[in-house]
């Protein structure tokens, strides 16, 4: 780990690098955070599902920006199972120390 000190004295600012972790492949974050993380994109990206299915609201990113897009939903809805896989993947790793 690589630490470089910033100012002098005792109340010096210190930067900790996780290079060295990151070259091993190891994640700096905790697999308990990685899996929150995971568990609010899942919920964004189903609420965003949510939101696409429902007729005559205007949609952002969509054309006719009020008709109900199936398309949009459905890809938000992959994007939510595939989140909480990574989430699942991010609960089972080993926490860098």
């Amino acid at each position: 780990m690589l630490l470089i000190s910033i100012g002098g004295g005792r109340g010096a600012l210190c930067v900790m690098s996780h290079a060295r972790d990151v070259k091993k492949g190891r994640s700096p974050v905790k697999p308990s955070t990685a899996y929150l993380i995971g568990g609010i994109i899942a919920l964004v990206c189903v609420a965003l599902g949510i939101y696409y299915l429902i007729p005559g609201i205007n949609h952002v990113l969509a054309d006719p920006p009020q008709a109900q897009h199936i398309k949009h939903s459905i890809v938000f809805f992959a994007l939510a199972i595939v989140a909480l896989v990574g989430a699942r993947f991010a609960a089972n790793a080993k926490a860098s120390s």
